[in-house]
C-alpha cells in the first residue's frame, strides 16, 4: 500500500471516529437532559379534596296511620382524589318507617384540566328493610345502583353533572324522587342544600402555579431551603445567624458574596436566570 493510500485510509478512519464521538456525546446528553429537567421542573403530585354535603328528607306514606317522616343532614368529610386515583363514588343512604330508603350516589372524576366532574343520582326504595344505611366511599368507574337485600327500586333521578374547578363550590336546586309504583306517589326522598366543595392542597415545600403543584426551587432557583412564594415573589427565610457587614449567608456560612451574586436579607443570592 502506497503512502498516499495509507493517508487516505487514516483520514477516513478519523472522520468515522469523529462521527462516532459526536453520536456518543449527543446520546449521553439525551440521556442526562431529561433526568435533570424532570428533577428541576416536573410538578409534584397534588391532592384534590372534595366535600359533599346536603339534607335528605324521607317520607313513608301510611294508609291508616300517620305518615312517618325524617330529615337527615350529612357531610362526607374530605374525599381525596389524585391523578393516580382519580375516580371515587360517595354514597349516602337513610331509611324511615322501616321500609322507605333514600340513597344518594355521587360520582367524582378528576380530569386532566384539574376539574372534578360531579354526577349525582338519587334513588328511592320502598318496601325494603332498613339495611345498608349510612355513608361510605367506593371506587367504581361509574355510579352503580346500590344493591339491597329485598330491594324494590321504585324511583330514580339523575341530576345534572357539573364540573367543579379548583377551590370552588357547586350547588344544586332541591330535587325529589317519588314512588312511581303507586297511584298517589306519597313516598319520597327529597334532596336539598346539596353542595360540593373542591379544594386543592400542595405539600409544604410546593406552590400552586399554572394549575399544578410546583417545587418552590423551580420558581426561585438557587434560593435557600425554606423559601416560600407569595403574591408573585420569592420570600426568603431568616438566616441561621447574622453575618458581619457586607457578608451574606451561603453554603452554610457567612462570606463575601461571589461576583454577580446579590446580598439580600442576609443571604447571597445567585444571579437571575436569563
Amino acid at each position: 500500500m502506497t503512502g498516499w493510500q495509507l493517508g487516505l485510509v487514516w483520514t477516513r478512519l478519523m472522520v468515522v471516529l469523529r462521527i462516532l464521538l459526536a453520536i456518543g456525546v449527543a446520546a449521553a446528553g439525551a440521556l442526562l437532559l431529561p433526568v435533570l429537567t424532570a428533577a428541576q421542573t416536573a410538578p409534584a403530585t397534588d391532592t384534590h379534596y372534595v366535600t359533599v354535603s346536603g339534607t335528605m328528607d324521607l317520607n313513608d306514606d301510611e294508609t291508616f296511620t300517620k305518615d312517618e317522616h325524617a330529615t337527615y343532614s350529612f357531610s362526607s368529610g374530605s374525599i381525596s382524589l389524585t391523578h393516580q386515583n382519580p375516580k371515587k363514588t360517595f354514597v349516602y343512604s337513610k331509611c324511615v318507617g322501616r321500609e322507605v330508603t333514600g340513597t344518594l350516589a355521587v360520582g367524582l372524576v378528576l380530569n386532566k384540566a384539574e376539574r372534578i366532574a360531579v354526577s349525582p343520582k338519587l334513588y328511592l326504595y320502598e318496601g325494603t328493610s332498613c339495611v345498608w344505611t349510612g355513608q361510605w366511599i367506593t371506587t367504581p368507574t361509574e355510579i352503580i345502583t346500590p344493591v339491597y337485600l329485598d330491594a324494590d327500586l321504585d324511583g330514580t333521578l339523575t341530576m345534572t353533572t357539573q364540573l367543579a374547578g379548583e377551590n370552588t363550590s357547586l350547588a344544586w336546586p332541591t330535587v325529589k324522587v317519588t314512588n312511581t309504583d303507586e297511584r298517589v306517589p306519597d313516598d319520597y326522598a327529597q334532596l336539598s342544600n346539596f353542595r360540593v366543595q373542591h379544594t386543592v392542597q400542595c405539600p409544604s415545600n410546593q406552590i400552586r402555579l399554572s394549575g399544578r403543584c410546583t417545587h418552590v426551587n423551580v420558581v426561585c432557583p438557587g434560593y435557600p431551603s425554606g423559601t416560600t412564594y407569595m403574591n408573585g415573589s420569592c420570600v426568603l427565610p431568616r438566616v441561621p445567624a447574622p453575618c458581619p457587614s457586607g457578608q451574606g449567608y451561603l453554603n452554610g456560612r457567612c462570606q463575601a458574596c461571589p461576583a454577580r451574586f446579590t446580598l439580600r436579607n442576609g443571604w447571597c443570592l445567585p444571579p437571575e436566570p436569563t
